[in-house]
């Protein structure tokens, strides 16, 4: 849960694009920054213990 609040005030901030901190019309949840944070989070396993050391 912190890493898309993190995402989402980075956006609202202007650091990152736009994009992630668009929020759902219905559920008012930022849905780009969770999708994201799950796709993140299912190919580090991937990547190998270095790259999850990165995450």
């Amino acid at each position: 849960m912190a890493s898309r609040c993190l995402l989402f005030a980075i956006s609202r901030a202007r650091i990152l694009p736009k994009s992630f901190g668009r929020l759902h019309p219905k559920y008012k949840t930022p849905h780009v920054a969770i999708i994201f944070t799950i796709a993140i989070s299912a190919a580090a396993p991937w990547l190998g213990r270095e790259a999850l050391v990165w995450v």
